[in-house]
């Protein structure tokens, strides 16, 4: 555990996901003032978080269940496979169902990779929590903090895009739906794709 947070990738991922769980007014200030022109908020926060979340994904088939250890694997790989997957392709899907919509119904001009970070950091809480309650099921109940991504998306509407005030609490609902969801549908169908699973 010291080596994961003495990896400067993993300490940097650690504090910014702290700042947007704590502080997410302060840390869109930050983000809109960063020029990030090589997306580390993908490659070092956004992949790596993701591929923690598929990792316990994989260990979470180990911990219950009265399965042979060939079954359990089976299992674990397809938890991975869907774990990644929905998180990967509900990014690019859900950044690409807000750019669209934030040019025709709120007035934005079209910037894809901006829809992107307010997705990544939007998903940020949902991955957190998955982490914790795949390893420790008895914490079912912090799923309830999934609903803070809206939190961080209303400061986002101020900090990092410039939303009419009026129009905020639109921007927030319609935004939470399509990152919250488009993860969850792509999951889903993944799903129905992998026997055992559905």
């Amino acid at each position: 555990m010291t080596v994961f947070f003495k990896n400067p990738m993993y300490k940097k991922l650690v504090i910014r996901l702290w700042q947007f769980l704590r502080f997410p007014a302060n840390a869109w200030k930050m983000v809109s003032e960063e020029t990030d022109t090589n997306k580390t908020f993908l490659s070092e926060f956004f992949y790596p978080l993701i591929g923690l979340a598929a990792l316990t994904a994989f260990v979470s088939a180990f911990i219950d269940g009265d399965l042979t250890f060939r079954e359990k694997l089976t299992e674990g790989i397809q938890l991975f496979v869907v774990s990644f997957g929905s998180a990967f392709i509900g990014l690019f899907m859900s950044a690409k169902i807000l750019d669209w919509m934030y040019v025709r119904w709120f007035e934005q001009p079209s910037d894809y990779t901006k829809a992107q970070v307010l997705t990544v950091y939007a998903l940020a809480p949902v991955l957190a929590v998955s982490i914790l309650t795949r390893l420790i099921s008895e914490l079912f109940f912090l799923k309830i903090l999934f609903l803070y991504a809206f939190v961080i998306i209303w400061e986002a509407g101020t900090q990092y895009y410039t939303i009419d005030t009026k129009k905020q609490g639109t921007f927030t609902a319609v935004s939470g739906i399509v990152i919250l969801f488009a993860p969850l549908l792509v999951e889903y169908l993944l799903k129905l794709m992998l026997p055992g699973l559905n």
